[in-house]
C-alpha cells in the first residue's frame, strides 16, 4: 500500500482513536501483484477497511484484472513500467487535490 498524505513529513500515521488504528491518508493506492488477487479470501475485507479509512482508493495490478472491483477503480496490468505508475499516481493525486 502507499499512503498518500499533505502532512509533510508525516512521522507517525497511528491514531489509536480509530478503526483502522491510522490517520486518514490524502490518497491510498494499494498493488496487487499475483493472479486472480480478486477471488481470494479477505481481499474484500481489506478493500473495504481501506475504503473506510480514504475515499480516494485505486488498485494498481501488476497483472490482468477487473477495472472495478468493490466500487474501487483498478489500473490493471501496470506491470513495471514507470508511465504506468504515474498515471496511476497521477490519477490519485489529482483526486486529492494536488496539482500534478
Amino acid at each position: 500500500m502507499i499512503y498518500i498524505s499533505s502532512d509533510n513529513p508525516l512521522d507517525n500515521i497511528i491514531d489509536a482513536s480509530r478503526n483502522p488504528p491510522i490517520k486518514p491518508p490524502n490518497g491510498i493506492i494499494e498493488i496487487k501483484c499475483f493472479d486472480g488477487w480478486w477471488r481470494k479470501s479477505g481481499v474484500k475485507e481489506q478493500i473495504e477497511k481501506y475504503k473506510r479509512l480514504c475515499g480516494n482508493l485505486v488498485i494498481a495490478s501488476q497483472v490482468n484484472a477487473p477495472e472495478e472491483f468493490q466500487g474501487v477503480k483498478v489500473f490493471p496490468n501496470i506491470g513495471f513500467k514507470l508511465e504506468n505508475a504515474v498515471s496511476v499516481f497521477k490519477y490519485v493525486l489529482n483526486n486529492a487535490g494536488f496539482i500534478w
